[in-house]
Order: C-alpha cells, then sequence, then structure tokens
C-alpha cells in the first residue's frame, strides 16, 4: 500500500469493504518490527552497559540500575511512539475521530 489511498475508497486488500473500514490505522507487520527496534536498542544498550560496570568495575548497584534505566526508557519510547487508537465502536460524539 504505497500508493495514498482515500478513507472512502475501496480497500487495496480486495475485501470489498470501504478503506477506513478495513486497513486504515491498522499496523502492519513490517511496520511493527520498524517500530520494535528503537525499544530493543534500549533494552539492549542497558542490559550491556549494567553488566559491563557488574564485570569491570564490581558495582552490582549501578549496573542494575543501568539495566533498570535500560527498560524503563524502552518502556517510555514503545509508549510514545505508539499511541492508543480512537475508540472505533463509541457512537459518542466527543469521540469522532478526524483523520488527525
Amino acid at each position: 500500500m504505497s500508493e495514498a489511498v482515500g478513507r472512502n475508497a475501496p480497500c487495496p486488500c480486495g475485501s470489498g469493504k470501504k478503506y477506513k473500514s478495513c486497513h486504515l490505522g491498522k499496523m502492519t507487520p513490517e511496520v511493527a518490527r520498524q517500530r520494535a527496534i528503537f525499544p530493543a536498542l534500549a533494552i539492549l544498550a542497558g542490559v550491556g552497559a549494567g553488566i559491563f560496570i557488574i564485570v569491570t568495575r564490581g558495582n552490582i548497584g549501578a549496573g542494575i540500575a543501568f539495566i533498570f534505566a535500560g527498560i524503563v526508557i524502552a518502556t517510555i519510547i514503545a509508549v510514545l511512539r505508539d499511541p492508543p487508537p480512537p475508540n472505533e465502536g463509541n457512537k459518542d460524539a466527543g469521540a469522532i475521530n478526524f483523520g488527525g
């Protein structure tokens, strides 16, 4: 789906539904993998730094702090990069998604 598809156009997947009712806003596996890279790198960096500090300096407390910091940073990245989707089934006028 490299081309821009209109919300009311037929979905390119061939389901016969409108794009907005079928695949609009749904994450493809490729996008999901790309979004998981930065949190995974943050965890790996924290764990690597923590193990390095524990092995080279013998400071277990600082090493655990670095591991914990990597996990916290990864969680923050994951939450801020992928906000929750709008409530699709709610008929409340205040919950209308204007495509923003």
